[in-house]
């Protein structure tokens, strides 16, 4: 799911999602059957060499309207998430900056509900995050760059 313009650069990709499991991982698509990153469910963003796992708005952190009926589910919370291809910028917060092995090129995204495939260069893939807010995020933003890229902040 990488998006392409005309001259062949990557374009963002973006969307919304209810996260059950309160959790967002980043998985090497053949990797799904490592284990979870160390601290995972700890308040904080948490890697291994093939996982990551970002901590964010619980899909039943919502309180039913007044006058809500009884017989309806109350929607999930919904998380927007961003995928971009260039560095933050200075001043930007980054929460979690390190790399992830993915040998097959295809970073899996989401949960284990529902996930996206990003496709990215095979190999080590250099990835920052922000949090907004920090805490139970609301909004995510994982930026894939060459893991070779040192991003000045």
């Amino acid at each position: 799911m990488t998006a392409a313009s005309d001259d062949g650069t990557r374009q963002d990709v973006s969307w919304h999602q209810s996260f059950g499991w309160g959790l967002l991982t980043v998985v090497d698509d053949d990797a799904r059957t490592a284990e979870l990153p160390v601290g995972v469910g700890q308040g904080a963003v948490s890697a291994s060499t093939s996982w990551l796992a970002v901590p964010v708005r619980h899909a039943q952190d919502v309180e039913a309207p007044d006058g809500w009926p009884d017989d309806l589910g109350i929607p999930g919370a919904q998380v927007a998430v961003v995928v971009a291809f260039q560095a933050a910028a200075p001043g930007d917060p980054v929460h979690f900056d390190g790399e992830l092995w993915c040998p097959s090129g295809r970073l899996m995204v989401g949960d284990p509900e529902t996930e996206r495939q990003v496709d990215v260069v095979a190999g080590a893939v250099r990835i920052q995050v922000s949090l907004f807010p920090a805490e139970h995020a609301e909004a995510v933003v994982l930026r894939l760059l060459p893991a070779s890229c040192s991003a000045a902040r």
